[in-house]
């Protein structure tokens, strides 16, 4: 067992401070494996634990989604309650699949956002 009693398999998920998490596949997979279970993404379906975001998403650009997701307190849908999305997104997911993600929600709301916005470096 590793440190606080998790074993290594446990610990997978980890990444140092400072280090780029691994590539986690495509935005549509890093969507079902990071998100899927609480937004919804259909048009017209209804809210899950968070907002269905094929409909709250509409006109909203690519600045407006990434700070959604790293930063998800900073707006809270009507409705919802705050810290229930992980805080993390930013250290959990690389800059790439962000981007990828990002530009995937805007696609499948119906966005297309155009050009993201370059992270700022920390």
């Amino acid at each position: 067992m590793g440190a606080g009693g998790k074993t290594g398999e446990q610990q997978q998920g980890v990444v140092p401070p400072g280090a780029e998490p691994p590539p986690l596949g495509t935005a549509e997979e890093v969507f079902t494996e990071q998100c899927g279970g609480c937004p919804a993404l259909e048009p017209g379906a209804p809210d899950g634990t968070g907002p269905n975001l094929a409909d709250s998403l509409q006109g909203k650009d690519a600045a407006y989604v990434r700070q959604q997701i790293v930063d998800p307190n900073s707006q809270i849908y009507q409705g919802f309650a705050p810290d229930v999305m992980p805080q993390d997104f930013e250290q959990r997911l690389p800059k790439k699949n962000l981007d990828e993600l990002v530009q995937y929600l805007l696609d499948a709301a119906g966005g297309g956002g155009g050009l993201l916005p370059p992270l700022p470096v920390r």
